[in-house]
């Protein structure tokens, strides 16, 4: 009852001076002054404040991190991975209590130790979980804290020894779980241990060796870029310097020299460029992020036709039926005249006694029904045209003048 007492006066007091809190947090340190001298004694009492000389307080270490692991606060050259080692050791130290109190017959210690070991996994997991988790921060941000060039090729340095300690960490931890908890598997004396701890802590094994895998290639891809261009970085720097100190220089023309200089015959040629082998177990957080950037397949749902029916828009007009010119009448009238006649039918009679509607010169008429004799449709397919015809009168002429046509049946 005391301890529940304690807890909710602790979080009553981070409620009640937040604002405290804050700035001691952003600031570094905070100073009493007369208003907020109660307040800072009521978060020393409880260990949220730390004295820092006189008048002077700073935030807690496990409160000041908490705030970091919150917010992502990113420091320079943090120690990650340190609490791995001495938290496993506390499992298994906890571990041999639980035999020797089962050993004892103590019923009441074994609840205890099950109780507090199911703690010390979850501090195991949140501890290898959080360093991963900043580790993976300094290592995908750019300049993070620093200034400079130079200063983040030293940062990277330490994270990256940093990443192998956690990763040398995981495989210790990795190897005494393969020693030690094989002989208790299948024992019923040790669920309450076993059940937790490869729940918690031994499903994640992959997980975390997977992470670290990828923080210790970005991080070695990033130094190996900034080696790589180290000395060109040097080589601009000298020729900005030398700018600098002589403002009015100017560059030859190259073209005018009959021998170039050798550095403009440098091929850098071809850089290999590797890529994850996707029979590796452990490329699958790099497979991922190719298969995130792929577009999607363009799925086509086909449409089911339906059998509709034609319509007739009521705004539609009705079709108009174009009537033949009244020679073409003239001209079927003409034909099927003749060809129904016992005898030729002359085609100027026929314009002078029956085609006085059309008002049509007898040279025009013969004209057209000449053409009507090249028409391969009824009733001009079903007659004989046959030309009344004679020469010029000159020996030499060649001209041959139509002065009928005769048309029958066949």
């Amino acid at each position: 009852m005391k301890a529940q007492n304690v807890l909710r006066g602790a979080l009553g007091a981070l409620a009640a001076h937040q604002d405290l809190i804050q700035e001691a947090y952003e600031r570094g340190s905070l100073r009493r002054t007369a208003e907020s001298a109660r307040a800072i004694t009521v978060l020393n009492q409880y260990r949220l404040l730390i004295a820092d000389g006189p008048d002077n307080y700073h935030l807690s270490r496990l409160l000041s991190r908490l705030l970091d692991d919150v917010t992502q606060r990113q420091r320079l050259y943090e120690s990650l991975g340190e609490s791995i080692g001495p938290l496993n050791e506390r499992i298994y130290t906890l571990k041999s209590e639980f035999a020797s109190a089962a050993r004892a017959g103590h019923a009441d210690e074994m609840d205890l130790v099950a109780a507090n070991f199911h703690d010390a996994c979850n501090d195991l997991s949140d501890a290898v979980a959080t360093s991963l988790s900043r580790l993976l921060v300094q290592a995908e941000s750019r300049f993070g804290v620093v200034g400079s060039l130079s200063a983040k090729l030293r940062q990277n340095e330490h994270y990256l020894r940093q990443a192998e300690k956690i990763s040398e960490a995981l495989s210790a931890l990795e190897r005494s779980q393969d020693i030690a908890w094989d002989i208790h598997d299948g024992d019923p004396l040790y669920e309450d241990l076993t059940d937790p701890y490869h729940r918690i802590v031994a499903r994640r094994m992959g997980e975390w060796n997977a992470e670290v895998l990828r923080v210790t290639a970005i991080l070695k891809t990033f130094l190996f870029r900034l080696r790589s261009v180290a000395p060109d970085v040097r080589r601009l720097r000298d020729l900005a310097d030398f700018l600098h100190h002589n403002p009015g220089y100017e560059p030859p023309d190259l073209t005018e020299q009959n021998v170039l200089p050798e550095w403009l015959h440098r091929d850098p040629g071809i850089r290999l460029r590797t890529h994850p082998d996707v029979r590796d177990d452990s490329m699958g957080p790099e497979l991922e992020a190719i298969a995130r950037k792929l577009p999607a397949a363009r799925v086509i749902i086909p449409r089911k036709r339906e059998a509709g029916s034609l319509a007739r828009p009521a705004s539609e007009k009705p079709k108009l039926k174009l009537a033949p010119p009244p020679q073409k009448i003239q001209l079927i009238r003409f034909v099927t005249r003749a060809v129904a006649s016992s005898e030729p039918l002359s085609a100027r009679k026929w314009n002078q006694s029956e085609n006085s509607s059309l008002n049509i010169a007898d040279d025009l008429w013969l004209f057209l029904v000449m053409q009507a004799r090249q028409s391969r449709v009824a009733p001009f397919n079903t007659a004989v045209f046959r030309s009344v015809e004679y020469r010029g009168a000159a020996p030499i002429s060649k001209n041959v003048f139509v002065r009928d046509i005769l048309v029958h049946g066949r």
